[in-house]
């Protein structure tokens, strides 16, 4: 399926693996920040609800 992607973005069939890994590299990127942006809003709530009680 890589290679369909990879065509249809302008590039070559040959270029489908390259892309998996592209994809791959980017999603692991995303999910860190995600975590990190995920446990900071955790912890501002839990501080916002120490103040007011």
């Amino acid at each position: 399926m890589w290679a369909v992607i990879s065509k249809d973005m302008g590039l070559g069939y040959n270029d489908g693996e390259l892309m998996r890994l592209m994809y791959a590299m980017y999603l692991d990127v995303l999910v860190y920040y995600y975590k990190i942006k995920s446990t900071q809003l955790v912890v501002i709530e839990k501080e916002v609800k120490e103040d007011v009680g």
